[in-house]
């Protein structure tokens, strides 16, 4: 028992002397996260090659000078049009 508490006591010594600074790590900078994101966007293209081929139908309604709410409520039958027309084909239960 007295070297377990020997070395425990060495162990709170040692992690004692260890500066703050060592220990902490700097957070990324927000300029370097929006270059990293932006960079990420431009590689996916989501809008461009990526629907060809993959063969995806898209269906894009742009409202100028519209917000959130104004562009979703009142395309959202049109939503609903879409969705129904492109359901997902469901696998056959197990027996």
């Amino acid at each position: 028992m007295p070297r377990l508490r020997n070395r425990l006591a060495v162990f709170a010594l040692l992690f004692a002397c260890i500066p703050a600074q060592l220990a902490a790590q700097a957070l990324p900078g927000i300029s370097s996260l929006r270059v990293a994101y932006n960079t990420r966007k431009a590689m996916a293209n989501p809008q461009g090659d990526l629907k060809v081929k993959l063969g995806a139908e898209v269906t894009y309604i742009e409202v100028p000078g519209g917000n959130h709410v104004d562009v979703v409520v009142p395309n959202l039958p049109k939503v609903f049009e879409f969705l129904a027309a492109h359901k997902k084909a469901t696998a056959p239960t197990p027996r």
